[in-house]
């Protein structure tokens, strides 16, 4: 029973990250200062400059033309938020004329993976070591108590991969109530309205995408991976609400400065804190991102279709506007944020 309840907590974490880095606060469960406006001004205006020299670097929903063809795509975060109420109203007009709706994980895929968590034991653990014979006494104490806040037994985290204990890591426990209760974000108020209107939900990727990308990762780079999560656990709560703020306000390449900063004021090494994003970025973003072009453009040349994905995947010169721009798509911004 122990092990079945873990694996549902562990299919959330899974689900709500889907490939970005940016999961936001949880419907009035999350709370906290909100820690980029607390950074004194000349921090925040340089980190502000910087975000908006990337390419569509503000905005959450864009439409892509090309001749007849068009695209919504809405950048998305994953978990509830009652801001995203202005979103979906905003987005009722355009599912009356759209053939599909494409996004990470459908109803089907988030089925499969749940099988598939329940048939494989190596999605979750590993099968020939464990978390304290790849890791310091030290740090490994450290993770086993952070295990330990969050209900999951010290010889069920020692097995674990160690990308699941990152995705664990990275939600504090004011989330968990939430997402147990089957609240979701942006994406699944864009399922609900699909479904409710009979506009089939298509995925971009197989359900098993993640797993397959972080089976790439080398264990040294897991690791201090998995410590730099660790540390960013201090102020889980206040980062989760500054996320938030920034989604709601579109900046949303501002969250990715934000989280760069977040990690240099901690005290990490710059050179590995950039090396560990860059890791992060290649694998959840750029790969995916490319991956899922031909998808995206086959579905739109039979008709209208709606793109919603993590806000993430939208920005930068990899992200999937100026994939589309490149390859003759016209873009303009439809809505460039949800506060006003």
């Amino acid at each position: 029973m122990l092990r079945k309840h873990l694996k549902s907590r562990l299919l959330q974490a899974v689900l709500v990250l889907g490939g970005v880095l940016a999961p936001i606060a949880a419907e009035a469960a999350c709370t906290g200062r909100n820690l980029f406006d607390a950074m004194p001004r000349a921090t925040r205006m340089a980190l502000t400059e910087k975000a908006r020299q990337t390419a569509y670097g503000q905005g959450v929903v864009w439409r892509a033309t090309k001749g007849t063809q068009s695209i919504i795509l809405v950048g998305t975060n994953h978990v509830p938020d009652p801001r995203h109420l202005a979103l979906q109203q905003a987005l009722l007009p355009e599912f009356d004329k759209i053939s599909a709706l494409l996004v990470e994980a459908g109803p089907d895929e988030e089925a499969a993976l749940q099988k598939a968590m329940g048939e494989r034991s190596d999605l979750m653990f590993m099968a020939d070591k464990t978390l304290p014979d790849m890791m310091s006494q030290r740090d490994w104490q450290a993770l086993r108590q952070l295990g330990a806040d969050r209900g999951i037994p010290a010889p069920l985290l020692a097995k674990m991969q160690p990308s699941f204990v990152m995705i664990t890591l990275s939600m504090p426990r004011c989330m968990l109530g939430s997402l147990q209760a089957g609240q979701g974000g942006v994406d699944k108020r864009m399922m609900a309205e699909a479904q409710a209107r009979n506009v089939p939900i298509m995925p971009l990727e197989p359900f098993d995408t993640l797993f397959t990308l972080m089976e790439g990762v080398p264990q040294e780079d897991e690791i201090a991976m998995l410590k730099s999560a660790m540390e960013a656990t201090e102020d889980g709560d206040a980062t989760m609400a500054t996320m938030a703020d920034l989604y709601a306000r579109g900046e949303i390449q501002l969250i990715w400065e934000f989280e760069r900063r977040q990690a240099l004021d901690r005290g990490e090494d710059p050179a590995a804190v950039t090396h560990q994003l860059a890791i992060t970025h290649d694998l959840l973003i750029t790969t995916r991102n490319r991956n899922w072009m031909p998808v995206i453009e086959k579905a739109a040349a039979k008709g209208p279709i709606m793109v919603a994905a993590g806000a993430l995947h939208m920005v930068g010169g990899d992200g999937l506007l100026t994939l589309l721009a490149q390859e003759g798509w016209q873009i303009s911004p439809v809505m460039r944020k949800l506060t006003f």
